[in-house]
C-alpha cells in the first residue's frame, strides 16, 4: 500500500514537471480544438466531387423523391441543384462541376422502360471518367433502384425461377415485403464488429486521419519521455532507485506524457464524430498505452544517448504514417506493422482480434525489454 501512495505521489509530482512544459500544454489543447474545428468543416463543405442535379420536369413527384434520396446524407459529394438541364450542363463546361445528373420528365415511367427494355434513364455528362464519379454513380443507381425493385423482382421471378409461375403477382410481393425494408435488400456490417458499415460511410474523409494522426502523438510523447527520463538517468536523478525497482520506475515516467495525450485523444476522437464507444475506445486505448510504453522503452534501450534517440524519432514518425493505415492501409507493409503499436491500434477499431494481438504485443514487448535490460545493463 504504501509502494502504491509513493508511486502515485511520483505520478503527480512528474504532471507537475511536464505540464509546466508550455509546448506539451499547447499541444495538448489546440489538437481537440482542431479536431472540433475540422468536424465543422467537414460538415459545412468536404465534398471530393460536386454534381449538378436537374430534372426536366420539376412537378414529378419522383423526380424531387429520387432528389432527395441522392442529397440525404452526402458528404463524400456536394451537389447542386439547377434550375435547368442547359444550367447543369454549363456548370460541367465551365469546370465548376464535376458531372451533371438530370432526370428525364415521367421518371416513374422511364424505369419501367428500364425494367422491360433495359432503355437508359439518366443523362449523365462528366467531364472525365475518375474513380470518385464511378463511386458517385453507385449512390444515383441505388436511388433509382429503390423505385424499380419491386418491378425487377417480379420479372426476374417470372422469367429465371419457373417454379413460382403458379404465384400470382400479389402473392410475390408479399413475400417481397417480407423479406425487404424500403427496396434494400442487402445490409453491410464490419466482420468481427457489430457497426453498422453505413454508419462508417456517414464520417467525413475529412476526419478519418484524425485518430491514426492522433495515435502517432502518443507515441512521439512518449518517445519524448524516453529522451527526459535518458537525460535524467545519466544526471544520476534515479542513482537512489534500485536496479529491479527501474524498469517500474521507468515505466511510470513514460506514462506521464503519454496518458495526457490519451485524454487529448479521447476527446478529439469525440467531437470529430469517430467515436466508436465507451466501453471499447477506454479498452483499446488503455491497450494501446502498454503498448506504447513497452515500445518507446525498448527504443530508449537500443539508442546510445538522448541525442540518437532525438534523431531517429522523425524518421520513425515518418514510418509510422507509411507503414499504419493512418491514411492508406498498403498490404506490402502489413508485416512491418505488425512491430508497430499503433497499426495494432487502428486496426483493434473495428477487429476483435487485434485486441487480443495488442495484449500479446504488451506481453511480448515487456519480454523483450527485461531481455534488453539484462544484456545492456541498463533500465
Amino acid at each position: 500500500m504504501a509502494q502504491l501512495k509513493k508511486l502515485f505521489l511520483w505520478y503527480l509530482l512528474l504532471n507537475k514537471r511536464f505540464l509546466k512544459k508550455s509546448g506539451l500544454l499547447v499541444i495538448l489543447i489546440i489538437i481537440p480544438m482542431l479536431s472540433f474545428a475540422l468536424n465543422i468543416v467537414a460538415l459545412e463543405d468536404s465534398g471530393i466531387i460536386t454534381i449538378a442535379l436537374a430534372t426536366e420536369n420539376k412537378n414529378d413527384p419522383q423526380n424531387q423523391k429520387v432528389i432527395s434520396e441522392i442529397t440525404k446524407d452526402s458528404r463524400f459529394i456536394k451537389f447542386l441543384l439547377s434550375e435547368t438541364s442547359s444550367d447543369a450542363e454549363n456548370l460541367v463546361r465551365e469546370g465548376k462541376c464535376d458531372a451533371a445528373w438530370i432526370l428525364p420528365d415521367n421518371l416513374t415511367q422511364k424505369l419501367s422502360d428500364f425494367v422491360s427494355k433495359k432503355q437508359s434513364v439518366v443523362r449523365i455528362l462528366e467531364r472525365e471518367e475518375t474513380i470518385p464519379l464511378m463511386l458517385a454513380r453507385e449512390k444515383l443507381n441505388g436511388a433509382l433502384f429503390k423505385t424499380c425493385a419491386s418491378s425487377l423482382y417480379i420479372k426476374f421471378s417470372r422469367e429465371k425461377v419457373s417454379e413460382l409461375s403458379g404465384f400470382s403477382d400479389s402473392e410475390l410481393m408479399e413475400y417481397y415485403n417480407k423479406i425487404s425494408s424500403n427496396g434494400d435488400l442487402f445490409e453491410f456490417y464490419y466482420t468481427n464488429e457489430a457497426h453498422s458499415a453505413k454508419d462508417a460511410t456517414e464520417t467525413s474523409y475529412l476526419v478519418t486521419p484524425v485518430r491514426g494522426l492522433m495515435a502517432i502523438m502518443l507515441v512521439l510523447s512518449g518517445l519524448a519521455a524516453a529522451m527526459f527520463y535518458s537525460a535524467d538517468d545519466k544526471k544520476g536523478t534515479f542513482a537512489w532507485v534500485s536496479q529491479k525497482k527501474k524498469p517500474f520506475v521507468a515505466g511510470v515516467f513514460h506514462l506521464i506524457p503519454v496518458s495526457l495525450t490519451a485524454v487529448a485523444l479521447l476527446i478529439s476522437l469525440y467531437f470529430s464524430g469517430l467515436w466508436v464507444g465507451f466501453f471499447r475506445e477506454i479498452l483499446i486505448v488503455f491497450l494501446y498505452l502498454i503498448c506504447i510504453i513497452v515500445f518507446c522503452m525498448i527504443v530508449r534501450l537500443l539508442c546510445v544517448s538522448s541525442k540518437m534517440l532525438a534523431a531517429v524519432t522523425p524518421i520513425m514518425m515518418l514510418s509510422f504514417i507509411v507503414v499504419c493505415p493512418v491514411f492508406l492501409d498498403i498490404k506490402i507493409f502489413r508485416p512491418i506493422g505488425l512491430f508497430l503499436p499503433t497499426y495494432h491500434y487502428l486496426s483493434a477499431v473495428h477487429n476483435n482480434k487485434f485486441i487480443g494481438f495488442m495484449i500479446i504485443y504488451a506481453l511480448v514487448g515487456t519480454a523483450v525489454y527485461f531481455l534488453l535490460s539484462k544484456i545492456l545493463r541498463k533500465a
